[in-house]
């Protein structure tokens, strides 16, 4: 028996990761919207990913650290420091993905912060 790319015996890389990855890719997109049409979770429509870089590792400063803070207010365990550092991208990474799944980068542009921004107003008011 052959051993895929994928390692797994028996297996072409194409017929494993090809559903695996569907798979994955339906679950992501899916239970999200469900539970967002059930009333279940907190959830703001994204904003489009039109472009235009806002923030991204390396920067510093006061915009940094609102974003940071904007992150730790909506539950990130992200550092306020004032510096867009790896941990930084890597929790806008995380918002992006389950938020604004179009593009995740790790890059605070417009969108990314237009949609935190929506999701902290949405907020209940006992819960700030």
């Amino acid at each position: 028996m052959s051993e895929s790319a994928n390692g797994c015996p028996g297996a072409s890389a194409l017929s494993y990761s090809a559903p695996v990855h569907m798979f994955f890719r339906t679950l992501l997109h899916f239970a999200w919207f469900s539970r967002r049409k059930h009333g279940l979770g907190h959830y703001v429509d994204p904003v489009h990913a039109a472009g235009g870089i806002f923030m991204q590792e390396g920067d510093s400063g006061q915009p940094v650290e609102a974003i940071q803070s904007m992150l730790a207010i909506y539950g990130y365990d992200v550092g306020i420091t004032g510096v867009f550092d790896e941990n930084t991208a890597a929790d806008v990474a995380a918002f992006q993905r389950h938020f604004r799944p179009e593009r995740v980068d790790g890059v605070a542009d417009a969108s990314t912060i237009e949609t935190l921004h929506r999701l902290l107003s949405a907020l209940p008011s006992w819960a700030s």
